[in-house]
Formats: structure tokens, C-alpha cells, sequence
């Protein structure tokens, strides 16, 4: 897999880890979803996954899943209305 190198625009990334947010090893191994368009067709140009093992192929789209999940809950729960402060723009 090709390194990436220079300054990173995104920092501070935690992962959770048996219910711990816990920041993110650069040295640890990390399985990843995503669009096949990004993953597998380098996508907007983002190269990062480029050589990956793609575990599975084909799956439901984005906006697929998004539709499924709306015919069958109806609504998004007001627990779910408020943010909660995990992201954030320095």
C-alpha cells in the first residue's frame, strides 16, 4: 500500500475500542467501509485505500441503505437530532 506522506489535514482521530474512544495507532491495522467509488475506483482522486484487500464488493449504496432505513423506521429519533460534539473544525 502506498504510504501517504506531508502534512494531514485531518488530526485527533479516536476510534472506539470496547467502549473507549481511543486515539487512532498509525502502526495498527484497521478494517474500513466505504463507497466503491472512494475504495475501489480511487475516487475524487483519493488514493489512500489504492492496493487494500476489498473484503466485499457490491453491496447496497449510501443512498440505498439511507432509503431502506427511512421504509423502516419512518423517522429519525430525536436522540439522534442533536449533535454530539465528536467532530469538530479548528
Amino acid at each position: 500500500m502506498k504510504d501517504i506522506t506531508g502534512e494531514r489535514r485531518v488530526s485527533d482521530v479516536y476510534i472506539l475500542e470496547n467502549g473507549d474512544y481511543v486515539p487512532l495507532d498509525p502502526e495498527k491495522t484497521y478494517f474500513v467501509g466505504g463507497a466503491d467509488y472512494i475504495i475501489e475506483h480511487d475516487g475524487d482522486g483519493n488514493t489512500a485505500f489504492r492496493g487494500g484487500e476489498v473484503i466485499m464488493s457490491g453491496g447496497m449504496t449510501d443512498s440505498d441503505i439511507l432509503s431502506d432505513w427511512f421504509r423502516t423506521h419512518g423517522s429519525i429519533p430525536d436522540s439522534y437530532r442533536e449533535t454530539e460534539g465528536r467532530i469538530t473544525v479548528k
